[in-house]
């Protein structure tokens, strides 16, 4: 049986950030993709949540249950933590995303740790092994420039719902969990776009850093973008290299999974400056109990939200581009 390292939320703010395996990049490829109507959709770690226990460290797994905020093991010169922030405010266009933050907000951390496999340009894996006092238990992720075969774009089974990846994307596995709602097992990933978004919808204009995603989507999906690089072949929890390397894929605990869905967002309108509209509030969530309908409206300028046929909220993007949930019943 393949063996998985377990990643929780306490586990990724201890380990840090680390060092990178260098290699080439790919561009990503501008295409185009409609609207969408989302029914009957629900995220992947909805279901009651496991009580949180003590830290079991196992010799095969390493588990570590608990929210606590340590993010030690950072060794960086001072060029490098600012140039590095830099970039990740950037690729996320988050301008609260900093070093202290990821010791603070364990998806804030890891969106900086992806960052840095993107600034490199790596093209296979990488961890943090160098800059950390223990190498035992750092974290391995893999990025490979995505080929769709005959396609330019690909549309995603996803969180954010109806996510576009495009052909010469560059594809980081991050880890995969089990559904706590019986639907399988998914996949933590993150993806990027190298063309800039304008108020209009898309740009010819490259951008010099990639902007970056979260996603989740279903294994099997993982596995036929992982089979079709031409390069990297799933095997169950093991990807491998054509060259004999291989990659064990992340286990991720329910607590980090669901944190990492929900900073995903909700819905993708993929001719936006801003693709990427947010979950809703808990406020427009309260005493809700059937699925959530999500429905891009207005020509792609606004998304209502609604379940069993009543009307929730409304989201639209303030003059910033940001996504704004309005609530529209009591």
């Amino acid at each position: 049986m393949d063996e998985t390292k377990e990643i929780s939320r306490r586990d990724f703010l201890k380990k840090g950030l680390g060092g990178l395996a260098i290699a080439t990049g790919a561009t990503a490829v501008l295409g185009k993709v409609g609207t969408e109507v989302f029914k009957n959709e629900n995220k992947a770690t909805e279901a009651p949540q496991s009580e949180e226990t003590k830290e079991v460290y196992d010799p095969k797994h390493l588990t570590i249950s608990g929210m606590e905020s340590v993010f030690i093991g950072l060794n960086l010169s001072e060029g490098d933590k600012q140039g590095l922030e830099a970039y990740a405010q950037k690729a996320w266009e988050d301008n609260k995303l900093n070093l202290t933050l990821g010791g603070e907000d364990a998806v804030s951390g890891l969106k900086i740790l992806l960052s840095r496999g993107a600034q490199a340009g790596v093209n296979g894996v990488f961890n943090q092994k160098d800059y950390l006092s223990s190498s035992e238990g750092a974290y391995e992720f893999l990025r490979f420039p995505v080929k769709l075969q005959g396609e330019t774009e690909k549309k995603l089974a996803a969180s954010p719902q109806g996510a576009v990846i495009r052909n010469g994307s560059n594809l980081t596995v991050v880890g995969q969990f089990a559904s706590k709602t019986g639907e399988g097992i998914f996949a933590v990933v993150a993806f990027d776009e190298g063309f800039e978004r304008s108020q209009l919808g898309f740009s010819e204009e490259a951008r010099n850093i990639p902007r970056m995603y979260l996603s989740v989507i279903s294994r099997k999906e993982l596995e036929g973008l992982i089979n079709s690089s031409g390069y990297w072949q799933s095997q169950g929890n093991t990807i491998a290299g054509a060259s004999g390397e291989s990659y064990q894929v992340n286990t991720i605990n329910d607590v980090f999974a669901k944190e990492i869905e929900e900073e995903a967002g909700s819905v993708w309108v993929d001719s936006s400056r801003n693709p990427v509209v947010g979950y809703p509030s808990k406020e427009v969530l309260e005493n809700v109990n059937g699925p959530l309908n999500y429905q891009i409206e207005e020509g792609n300028q606004s998304v209502s939200l609604s379940s069993n046929g009543l009307s929730l909220a409304r989201a639209t993007q303030n003059e910033a581009g940001q996504w704004q949930w309005i609530k529209t019943s009591e």
